[in-house]
């Protein structure tokens, strides 16, 4: 599969909860076929909320369980649309570091044909200073460095998830791929492309100017499609923001203007 034109993968993609709105699957999926995305790699930004289910506090289990058929109705959605879906296992430390854990970590990805994790630290409880935090990171990219899968990690300028706060976990975990999403701050991304082959970054809401900058840099090959799919649909519409489940069409209309669903702010 290919990043441009008919054909195309996108790397960074969602279904479910986005502040007060819901983004069903089968629209996601379908929005994106119709702008010629034919491949995602995608998870649950409703696991991004911490322990409630729309709006309401819910327990660990019952969180674990209600995204666990969240993504296998989105699995059978995508057979549906034609969409060839890679799900992304959203490592919550609510669940996983809680002191009744619904589940273990490898039986979670037993449980769906997942097929890579997806880490969010400034969206979840990732406390850096808690031993039980740092063993589950270690244990996510373990997981996937012995089985040749894929970890996305949301990086930012937040200190609990800039790139180099993985680099301990790159640096042990050679067989992982690590997708440092958004290419944010510009400077670590190119330093921890640069030391470690096992990396890549993705253009989801990266400005112009730093994708440019990047294959400048000599790391354009290192740089993969991504777009964050439809939370860049949320950050557009920001000032009249939608609610409850966004209609399909204004989805397609979306992706179909942005030729593909991504989006930067001016």
């Amino acid at each position: 599969m290919t990043d441009k034109g008919p054909g195309r993968t996108d790397w960074h993609v969602h279904i479910g909860a986005f502040a007060d709105a819901y983004y069903r699957a089968e629209d996601v999926f379908g929005a994106l076929r119709a702008a010629g995305t034919t491949e995602v790699w995608f998870s649950s930004t409703t696991s991004g909320f911490g322990l409630q289910i729309g709006g309401k506090p819910a327990g660990a289990g019952a969180v674990y369980r209600y995204i666990r058929g969240e993504m296998g109705d989105a699995l059978a959605a995508a057979e549906r649309t034609g969409m060839k879906a890679h799900a992304l296992y959203w490592v919550m430390p609510e669940v996983h570091c809680a002191p009744d854990a619904p589940v273990r970590l490898a039986r979670a990805m037993e449980e769906l044909p997942y097929e890579g994790f997806k880490l969010h630290p400034s969206g979840n409880a990732w406390d850096w200073d808690d031993p039980a935090v740092e063993r589950l990171a270690d244990e996510v990219f373990a997981f996937a460095g012995e089985r040749g899968m894929r970890v996305v990690v949301h990086c930012g300028p937040d200190p609990t998830e800039r790139p180099a706060v993985f680099e301990r976990f790159v640096a042990r975990h050679p067989g992982a791929t690590v997708q440092l999403a958004h290419c944010r701050p510009l400077k670590e991304t190119c330093q921890m492309l640069r030391k470690h082959p096992n990396t890549v970054c993705d253009t989801a809401f990266a400005a112009k100017a730093t994708q440019v900058a990047i294959r400048a840099f000599g790391l354009g090959n290192r740089m993969v499609h991504g777009t964050d799919f439809p939370a860049t649909h949320w950050y557009a519409n920001r000032e009249t923001p939608p609610t409850g489940t966004v209609p399909a069409m204004d989805l397609a209309e979306f992706a179909l203007r942005t030729g593909g669903g991504g989006w930067e702010e001016e």
